[in-house]
């Protein structure tokens, strides 16, 4: 059997405890994204997926007169019993303050930072950065959970990832954001999301570290992921490998 529920999960209000607050265009945007069947993640941890589904999303007015999102989710009960006792929905939204350069014929990259444990510098400086080498489109992605974990979402072409050299990947990439994007206001660990892109797949690679080395040695194996089985992996610092999750 399967609970059935409905949660108001953002609104066009300020939200306390965060800084950046979303437009009335952002949570249209969010809505059209939730599609019927959409899996959940926990704690905004691309590598839990919860069994848990969208049915269906709806936009009303707040008593602020706000515009607000509510969601119907639909939870299998044994699913929900094993949830902890504080259990609710947030979200996640990624935003591009800076595009790509339509005239630049260097390979591009994707970079979202997570705005509550990063400040403007680390983003304006990691942006900066990896514009010796690539085509950056960035921007933040704000997180509307309780605790929110710090998070950098990087976006890489996957024929480039398999054409570059390893060595070479890893010098641009660590040195552009080695001083930026380890150290977080939170103190924990920052978890990087590389999704590597083709036409007809992505793949999902996940390094959880405050040390710029460990990062490196996942980034030198990025190649690897290219000819195996599956769509996310985790990266074992002790194994210095990957391990599959989906």
């Amino acid at each position: 059997m399967a609970k059935r529920f409905s949660a108001f999960l953002a609104t066009s209000g300020p939200v306390p405890g965060r800084s950046r607050t979303l437009s009335e265009d952002d949570i249209r945007s969010l809505a059209g994204s939730l599609t019927p069947g959409e899996p959940l993640t926990w704690n905004h941890d691309d590598r839990t997926h919860v069994d848990a589904r969208i049915v269906a999303a709806d936009l009303r007015r707040t008593p602020d007169d706000e515009l607000g999102l509510w969601v119907e989710v639909e939870v299998d009960d044994q699913v929900f019993e094993a949830l902890p006792d504080r259990f609710g929905f947030s979200v996640g939204f990624g935003r591009e303050d800076f595009p790509l350069d339509p005239e630049s014929d260097l390979p591009t990259i994707q970079l979202a930072v997570d705005s509550e444990n990063f400040s403007e510098d680390d983003l304006v400086g990691a942006l900066t950065a990896l514009q010796a080498n690539f085509n950056v489109s960035a921007g933040w992605f704000d997180q509307y959970s309780e605790l929110p974990p710090p998070v950098v979402i990087i976006g890489l072409g996957l024929m480039f990832v398999q054409t570059i050299a390893p060595e070479v990947l890893k010098s641009v990439l660590v040195e552009a954001i080695k001083d930026r994007l380890f150290h977080p206001r939170s103190g924990r660990p920052t978890l990087f999301h590389v999704h590597l892109k083709s036409t007809d797949r992505e793949i999902r690679a996940h390094i959880e570290t405050s040390d710029p080395d460990v990062f490196r040695e996942a980034a030198g194996l990025l190649r690897d992921l290219v000819g195996r089985e599956g769509e996310a992996f985790d990266f074992l610092p002790g194994e210095n490998d990957w391990k599959r999750i989906r």
